[in-house]
Formats: structure tokens, C-alpha cells, sequence
């Protein structure tokens, strides 16, 4: 019998994982303003085969990779088309692309925008001959139709908002063109991926390779070691400076591309423990400033019953940060019992203790 894994997340709480009366920070009503698209993370379940054939070809041709692609998946999807109970009104339909990517690739000195005015291409292709096209074309005030007095800089981030998504992250234009806007799930399991092994998935438009989970540590050097990738993106803290007519204001919460700043290394997390330690500094708490981990793992079985369990390790902040490198805040969370930040106690067992609310 056959059970799949589907999710594991590590969360750090401080002062306490659920707050029932606490106000949710990211309202921006809170500061006076309205939120016309709240964060909206939520799938379409992927129940639907397609009739459909897969048709994927790529040839070299000189300095051009050529590559045609009818746009059709080879895995399951959401429900799509003008039928009840479907996340999006336009059904699948094979197209006949082409595409035509520099071959020799070479570094640009100038980052080329995916959004001037409206989405500009799609990021890519993938090997299964689905567009990676992570730019959504909502830009503010989010009415229709759009003209040229929409805010193109306050654009909707796909992957945050409710489009009618489906578990691979994607769906369909009027079209009928299927495509990504994020991570593409059941593509991805299909392959297989292993640990510490870097996996060719597609080609970004420029005509460089796009590589799943890992990475060489100096990209152009392939003689390098393999590190884990991570987004070169963090959100923005504190508020918009929008009016809330041209432009949206209040809090910052990752509905907008424009809510994302990047860095030059990759996700900062001493940056993100800076802000956490600079925020509690703030508050009225008195240290030692009490913290949490959650973990949840979520085990499908083949009945179509989900196990899910939930554990937490209590402890308290610590500063300065006890070493650098780990997992996110390994090393300013000490858990209760143990002299030494998570960093300090990779080689130990720690002991989760199960709980249902996390």
C-alpha cells in the first residue's frame, strides 16, 4: 500500500502560535484602508485527465533552440471550462505554439522587466511544453476594461490572489492556452526529483536553464558545489505609500508584485530575524520573549482520507544569533530544556510534542 507525503511546514510563532481576539495585521483597514483583493493562497483540486495529447518537440537550429508545443499537460488538472463547480470559465484547448530561445545565453548588464505597462512574455517553457507565465494582468484598480489610467506598477500577484488556480498552480486563458503562474506540482512529482541533485525542468525566455530545488553555488561555474535554491525576494515591510485612489495603501501583504523587493543573495534570514527581534523590542512583552515552532505533516491515503499531524516545540528568543547558516531562525529560537539555539543542537534529537492547534 501506497501513501504519499503531501505537506510539512516548519513555522515560527512568537509569543504564541493563535491569538483568537488579536486583530489581523493584514487588514489594511486597520490603517484606513480597503483592501479590494485579500490574500488568497487556496487551489482547485486536480481531478481532471485531459482527451488531449501531449505534443512537445525542440530542435538546435544554428544559434536557436526552436520548440513547438500544443500547451497540453501530461498531468491531471482542475476543473476548467463553462461547467458547474469549475475555477475557471475558459476550457483547455491544444494550441500551436512556437518558440525560438538564444542558444548561447549570455549574462544581460540590465534586468529585463516581465511587466512595462502590461505583461510583456511569459518567463519561460518548461520540458512538458507549458508556459511559465508568472504575471497577471490585474493591474489597479482592478476594474475592467482596462485602459491606460490602470496603476501598471500595483499589479495583482498571481499566486496571492484568487484567479481560479488549480494545485499546479495554474489555468486558462480566454484562449484556452493552459499555463503556470507558479510552482507546477504534479509536473514536478512526475519527474522524481532527488535530493542534492540539480534537475533540468525548462528554459527562461533569455535562454538560460531552469533548474528545480538545486543549484550550482557559482551559477556559470559547473565545477561548483550544489547548493539548495532559494527566492532572491522578500516582502516589503511596513506600509504602501499608495493613496488608496491612484494607488493602493495600507500594509504591506504580498497581494502586489510591487509588495516584493530583491535582494542580491537570496532569501535574508538574518534580516528577517532582525526585524523579528526589532519588532518585539517594541512591544510591551518583557524578555525572555516566549516562541514556538509548528510543524505540520499531512499523510494521504490511497482511500482518500488525510492524516494530519501537528507538533510544537516551545522556547524563547535569544540575541545576539547564536551561530549563522541552519533552517530560517534555527539560530535565535532556544527550545525549552537546552542551553543552545536549534543551530547549536542539529546533531541532537528534539522531541516534538503533538498538539492539534498550532
Amino acid at each position: 500500500m501506497k501513501i504519499k507525503i503531501i505537506a510539512f511546514c516548519f513555522l515560527l510563532c512568537v509569543f504564541s502560535c493563535e491569538d483568537k481576539d488579536s486583530t489581523n495585521t493584514n487588514d489594511p483597514t486597520n490603517y484606513g484602508c480597503n483592501e479590494l483583493s485579500p490574500v488568497d493562497t487556496s487551489r482547485g483540486a486536480c481531478t481532471e485527465s485531459l482527451s488531449y495529447t501531449n505534443q512537445f518537440n525542440m530542435t538546435i537550429e544554428g544559434d536557436m533552440r526552436k520548440i513547438t508545443a500544443n500547451n497540453i499537460p501530461t498531468h491531471n488538472v482542475g476543473l476548467f471550462g463553462n461547467v458547474l463547480g469549475s475555477i475557471n470559465p475558459n476550457a483547455i484547448t491544444a494550441q500551436n505554439n512556437s518558440y525560438d530561445i538564444d542558444f548561447t545565453p549570455i549574462k544581460a548588464s540590465n534586468k529585463t522587466q516581465l511587466l512595462n505597462n502590461g505583461p510583456t512574455y511569459s518567463f519561460g517553457i518548461l520540458l512538458n511544453g507549458i508556459e511559465v507565465d508568472p504575471v497577471a494582468a490585474e493591474p489597479w484598480p482592478h476594474t475592467k476594461p482596462v485602459t491606460n489610467s490602470h496603476n501598471w506598477n500595483w499589479n495583482l500577484e498571481a499566486t496571492m490572489v484568487d484567479i481560479g488556480l488549480d494545485c499546479n498552480t495554474a489555468h486558462v486563458q480566454p484562449n484556452g492556452k493552459y499555463h503556470y503562474h507558479g510552482v507546477p506540482g504534479l509536473y514536478l512529482e512526475s519527474l522524481s526529483p532527488s535530493d542534492n541533485e540539480m534537475l533540468l525542468v525548462g528554459w527562461a525566455a533569455d535562454g538560460f536553464p531552469i533548474y528545480y530545488m538545486y543549484g550550482y553555488t557559482t551559477a556559470n561555474d559547473n565545477s561548483s558545489t550544489i547548493k539548495s535554491l532559494s527566492s532572491s525576494w522578500r516582502m516589503k515591510t511596513g506600509d504602501r505609500p499608495g493613496d488608496g485612489s491612484s494607488a493602493p495603501c495600507g500594509e504591506y501583504t504580498g497581494v502586489y508584485t510591487a509588495d516584493w523587493a530583491e535582494t542580491e543573495n537570496g532569501r535574508d534570514f538574518q534580516f528577517a530575524m532582525e526585524k523579528v527581534w526589532e519588532k518585539v523590542q517594541t512591544t510591551n512583552y518583557i524578555s525572555p520573549y516566549a516562541a514556538q515552532f509548528c510543524s505540520t505533516l499531512v499523510l494521504a491515503w490511497p482511500d482518500g482520507h488525510d492524516e494530519v499531524f501537528t507538533g510544537i516545540i516551545k522556547g524563547t528568543l535569544v540575541w545576539p544569533v547564536q551561530g549563522s547558516n541552519g533552517h530560517g531562525f534555527d539560530p535565535m529560537f532556544k527550545p525549552h530544556g537546552y542551553n543552545l539555539t536549534f543551530l547549536k543542537l542539529n546533531k541532537f534529537k528534539i522531541t516534538f510534542v503533538q498538539t492539534k492547534n498550532c
